[in-house]
């Protein structure tokens, strides 16, 4: 229940926070004739199927694929783009553990590194050869917030190496 409650807080209403305090200055700046804005919500290739012993984090993540597609239509008016990426597994800087990782740990009640052992061990890893870094994830948010995207919203973009289409 702890583990939930820390998952859902963090994941899904983190960013109905973020929205709460972000959106008014944007609508504001549509209303004065400026660039209104973007929202780039983090979802997880985890959306794309699902995953044993994350329940907690796939509906997390579900439910920011949710928030995006319904705020995209909401707030299409004002000219503020909403889109989600969906990152793959992403290899940690050395000598860090990842998020997905780190819940897994408390999942399983198994140190992290066993956690992701056995995770991996079951099939659900993705078998591409490709592991996201977080370069990857940056670049694609720098292209979402430029002019390049001004008629993209409403997207659910994978960051993953193939992760999704297993």
């Amino acid at each position: 229940s702890d583990v939930l409650h820390a998952v859902i807080d963090s994941n899904l209403k983190g960013a109905m926070f973020v929205a709460k305090y972000t959106v008014a200055p944007m609508i504001g700046r549509y209303l004065n004739g400026e660039e209104s804005g973007k929202i780039i919500n983090i979802a997880s290739a985890v959306v794309g199927s699902g995953h044993a012993m994350l329940s907690h984090y796939v509906a997390s993540k579900h439910g920011i694929v949710g928030l995006t597609s319904a705020w995209a239509m909401e707030l299409s008016e004002f000219n503020i783009n909403v889109n989600a990426i969906c990152p793959g597994t992403i290899e940690p800087a050395p000598g860090r553990v990842s998020g997905m990782v780190q819940g897994l740990s408390g999942a399983m009640d198994k140190p992290p590194l066993e956690a992701y052992e056995t995770f991996s061990s079951q099939g659900n890893m993705p078998g591409t050869k490709w592991r996201c870094t977080m370069q990857d994830i940056t670049d694609m948010v720098l292209f979402l917030a430029s002019d390049n995207a001004r008629v993209i919203t409403g997207a659910v973009i994978p960051v993953d190496g193939g992760q999704m289409a297993k």
